[in-house]
C-alpha cells in the first residue's frame, strides 16, 4: 500500500466515511462503494466481497497495516461509503495493487 493510500484511508476515518471489519461491511453493504481487503483475510472472505463487488474490490497490506492506516486495531476488511473517497483511493491504489 502506498502513502498516498494510507493517508486517504485515514481522513476517510477520520470523517467517518469508512466502515471496518468484517461484520460491520457485510451489515453496511448497500452502502459501500469500495472494499480494500487484508492479503491475509480467509479465502471465504475474499470470495465474498469479490462476488459483491467485483472491480470495486482491492486487496492490499495486510490486516495490521489496514488497521494502522484506518487508526484502528488490526482489521481484514474496509469498505468505503463515501463516492469521492472511493474513487481517490481507488486512484491512489491503481497500478500499486493487483486488482482482485
Amino acid at each position: 500500500m502506498n502513502e498516498k493510500t494510507r493517508t486517504l484511508l485515514g481522513f476517510a476515518s477520520k470523517s467517518g466515511s469508512l466502515v471496518s471489519g468484517d461484520n460491520t461491511c457485510r451489515a453496511h453493504m448497500k452502502s459501500i462503494m469500495l472494499v480494500i481487503l487484508s492479503v491475509d483475510c480467509s479465502e471465504e472472505t475474499a470470495q465474498h466481497y469479490k462476488k459483491q463487488y467485483g472491480d470495486k474490490c482491492y486487496q492490499t497490506g495486510d490486516r495490521y497495516e489496514l488497521g494502522i492506516a484506518i487508526g484502528k486495531s488490526p482489521r481484514t476488511v474496509i469498505g468505503i461509503t463515501d463516492s469521492q473517497f472511493a474513487k481517490s483511493i481507488e486512484r491512489s491504489m491503481a497500478g500499486s495493487v493487483d486488482e482482485m
